[in-house]
């Protein structure tokens, strides 16, 4: 329950309940997907990065393994890949010359990993 224990900090307990209120009423707009305007539709699949923020966040400051080399390997990882992926995509749709497309894609995926490591040994805890 949010604000019930005193064990966790913020990210704990309170970004934990929020990002699965938001991956719930994501479901539930992908499940609504013919019935609501596209544009709509849409808007709401942009939330994913909000969702993924946040359940990041809460795994790095409350999970119970961001300790072990398993959890830093997750979240080095996950973070790595998105941050990757999502600058890779973004670069393709703004057909970037080829020389920033090869090089940005690759130092996002590391920045976003350094960061995860940056987190995950003590910055939140």
């Amino acid at each position: 329950m949010p604000q019930a224990s005193t064990y966790l900090s913020l990210f704990g307990n309170e970004v934990g309940v929020i990002a699965t209120e938001l991956l719930a009423a994501l479901a539930l707009a992908n499940y609504l997907r013919r019935r609501v305007p596209h544009t709509f539709w849409r808007c709401t699949r942009y939330l994913n990065f909000a969702v993924w923020l946040l359940a990041l966040g809460h795994g790095i400051a409350a999970g119970s393994d961001s300790d072990t080399l398993r959890g830093l390997a997750l979240h080095v990882s996950s973070a790595g890949l998105v941050g990757g992926l999502t600058t890779w995509r973004v670069l393709k749709l703004r057909s970037v010359a080829p020389c920033a497309f090869r090089l940005c894609a690759p130092l996002a995926a590391v920045v976003a990993a350094d960061l995860a490591i940056f987190l995950d040994l003590g910055l939140v805890r």
